[in-house]
């Protein structure tokens, strides 16, 4: 059974997919200025000013246990929600609309981080594409790394 969803978007970080919450507000932007925390764990890489706003900024790479981004990679920042609820991530590219997600049956071994942040899987042309609550993921990583 295929579902017939539209209006999904997904990220790739690495070699994980992951599908951006439906109705999450989210914009991608060329890599702004970002101001670095002293005392900050490696993967807080710091904080951008979007339109007043201050917006911490995560390398979830390190965080998942990934490789790091090759020399010559252009990764992005990609902002979801607003307001004191933003947060930023650094992604490979830009997302991509995705239609026609199968869903997995079970999920494969991911990073222990992701443990309950992570519901459901689809695949789509050999790739699999992760169900991310990042709301949960980010406040358990602000909670842990304090």
């Amino acid at each position: 059974a295929v579902e017939k969803e539209v209006g999904r978007y997904g990220f790739r970080i690495g070699s994980l997919g992951f599908l951006i919450k439906l109705g999450t507000g989210s914009e991608v932007m060329q890599v702004p200025t970002i101001w670095t925390l002293p005392g900050a764990p490696p993967w807080l890489l710091g904080l951008i000013n979007l339109r007043g706003i201050l917006v911490p900024v995560y390398e979830l790479r390190q965080v998942l246990g990934l490789a790091r981004r090759e020399a010559g990679e252009k990764p992005q920042v990609m902002v979801f929600d607003q307001g004191d609820k933003a947060v930023g991530i650094m992604i490979d590219d830009f997302p991509k609309p995705l239609a026609g997600l199968s869903p997995l049956p079970n999920l494969p071994q991911l990073p222990s981080v992701l443990n309950g942040h992570v519901r459901t899987g689809y695949i789509k042309d050999g790739m699999i594409w992760l169900e991310f609550d990042h709301a949960s993921f980010f406040e358990e990583i602000v909670r842990a790394g304090t």
